[in-house]
């Protein structure tokens, strides 16, 4: 019986975090997201294959070395904290103007984005982070609306490269996760993502005794199964945080709703009764 390989059916999720080193630890931070991915091409290059002949045959062989490469990224468009970050541009003038010039100081970056998996019919998804890379300026191309919108994404080209880490990993493969929202966990957390200023988030979240599966991730907004200001309402009734809830028969949505500032952010889990 064959055993069927896995194909890539998806790409999604590009985050940046800065990249800095200290002793031998690799160290991510002010990771934020970059875009919506539309697709990403992996250039990886090698040193070419060492081997060592006797009586007159191969008789060792050391397989080439990763030496550097490129990956080639198109997004929908840039956020523009993403656009200044991984180009290193100043903030803006008082007048609002950005100048792209001397003053920009690329730095190096970590790219971390999300593969989605299917074989034999069970589809996963898999966190992938480029530990070491450096953006080039990109090429810019735009053209104006004819009878039917001609959606426009924007091209990318980073430089790979080994980190500083004991191993000089160019790659970082995580888990399978069996959704989206796990797999894009795990990359918050290998990059220590944090929210914006400003963005109403729920810290945590608990149904009783109950384990939420999958399980609470602040930045997913849709939960499956059993701040300061939150409002709820379950099945659309307003409920009172702490009170035994009674729950109907099958599906019940419960939403809480969390307001900071002017920010609200809207939480929903289905818990199924049986």
């Amino acid at each position: 019986m064959s055993v069927a390989g896995r194909v890539a059916t998806g790409f999604s999720k590009p985050y940046v975090a800065r990249y800095s080193v200290s002793g031998n630890e690799v160290i991510y931070s002010d990771a934020r997201v970059l875009a919506r991915g539309v697709s990403v091409n992996l250039n990886p290059e090698s040193s070419d294959d060492n081997n060592f002949y006797a009586d007159n045959q191969l008789a060792e062989s050391a397989a080439g070395v990763f030496t550097g490469g490129t990956a080639e990224l198109a997004v929908d468009g840039l956020f523009t904290a993403a656009e200044r970050f991984i180009f290193g541009l100043p903030a803006a003038g008082s007048d609002g103007w950005t100048g792209v010039g001397d003053s920009s100081n690329i730095p190096d970056v970590a790219l971390g984005f999300i593969v989605r998996y299917q074989s034999e019919g069970v589809v996963t998804f898999v966190p992938i982070i480029l530990p070491k890379t450096k953006f080039n300026l990109p090429q810019n191309e735009f053209a104006t609306q004819e009878d039917e919108i001609d959606w426009q994404t924007t091209s990318l080209t980073t430089t790979l490269m080994r980190d500083d880490s004991p191993n000089h990993n160019w790659k970082l493969i995580g888990a399978d996760f069996p959704n989206e929202a796990a797999a894009e966990a795990a990359l918050q957390a290998k990059l220590n993502y944090s929210a914006p200023a400003g963005e109403a988030l729920l810290n945590a979240l608990t149904i009783g005794l109950n384990a939420l599966a999958p399980a609470f991730n602040p930045y997913v907004t849709a939960a499956l199964k059993e701040g300061d200001t939150a409002a709820l309402t379950l099945n659309g009734d307003p409920f009172t945080n702490g009170t035994a809830a009674t729950w109907d028969s099958g599906e019940n949505t419960l939403e809480i709703v969390v307001t900071s500032g002017t920010a609200t952010k809207t939480y929903t889990v289905i818990v199924t009764a049986s």
